[in-house]
C-alpha cells in the first residue's frame, strides 16, 4: 500500500515538474516567437535605430533562459547569435552613421526646393531665363545623385536585419520541437 502511495506520489510530481518546465519554457517561447514576429515585418528604416537598442537587451535575456531551459538549442547557437547581434548592432550604427548626413542634405535641398517655388513662383513660371529654375534643378539633380547612396546603405541594414531574423527562426524551430507536456496518466 505505501508503495503504492509512493508511485502515485512520485508520477504526480513527475507530472507537475513538467507541466512547471513547460510553462516556464512556453513563456520564453512566447517572447523570442513575439519579439522575432514584431521584427521580421518590415521596419520602417527610421526605426531601426530605437528597434536594436531596445531589442538588445531583451533578445539577451530571452536568450540566456532558452539556453538554460531548452535542451535542443545547443549554447553554441546561443553564443552564435549573441556574436552575430553584436556584429549586427556594430554594422547598424555605423550604417545609420553614414545614412544621417546623406539624408540630412536632401531634406535641407528638399526644403529649398520649397522655399524657393514658394517664394520665387512668379520668376520660376516666367519664359525667361531664371537663377532660381536654376537652383531648383541643381537641388533636384544633387537629390537625384544621394537617392541611390541612400538605398543602398537601407538594403545593407535590410540584409543585416534579415541574417538575425533567420538565426532566431532557426531557434523558435528548435524550441517547438521540445516544447510539450509529457503527461503519463496515474
Amino acid at each position: 500500500m505505501a508503495l503504492s502511495v509512493a508511485l502515485t506520489q512520485r508520477k504526480i510530481a513527475a507530472n507537475k515538474y513538467n507541466l512547471d518546465l513547460f510553462d516556464k519554457r512556453y513563456e520564453i517561447y512566447e517572447k523570442l516567437y513575439t519579439l522575432h514576429d514584431s521584427n521580421s515585418k518590415s521596419i520602417k528604416f527610421l526605426d531601426y535605430n530605437s528597434s536594436y537598442s531596445n531589442v538588445s537587451y531583451e533578445l539577451k535575456y530571452i536568450l540566456l533562459r532558452v539556453s538554460l531551459l531548452f535542451e535542443n538549442v545547443s549554447k553554441e547557437e546561443i553564443s552564435e547569435i549573441n556574436d552575430e547581434f553584436e556584429k549586427i548592432e556594430t554594422k547598424h550604427k555605423s550604417l545609420l552613421e553614414q545614412r544621417l548626413p546623406i539624408e540630412k542634405d536632401i531634406n535641407v535641398r528638399r526644403n529649398s526646393i520649397d522655399d524657393i517655388e514658394r517664394n520665387h513662383a512668379a520668376e520660376i513660371n516666367s519664359q525667361s531665363y531664371s537663377a532660381k529654375r536654376n537652383e531648383i534643378s541643381n537641388h533636384r539633380h544633387c537629390i537625384q545623385q544621394k537617392l541611390p547612396e541612400l538605398t543602398n546603405i537601407d538594403d545593407q541594414i535590410k540584409e543585416h536585419h534579415e541574417k538575425l531574423i533567420g538565426k532566431l527562426s532557426r531557434i523558435i524551430s528548435s524550441m517547438q520541437k521540445e516544447l510539450s507536456v509529457p503527461h503519463k496518466p496515474y
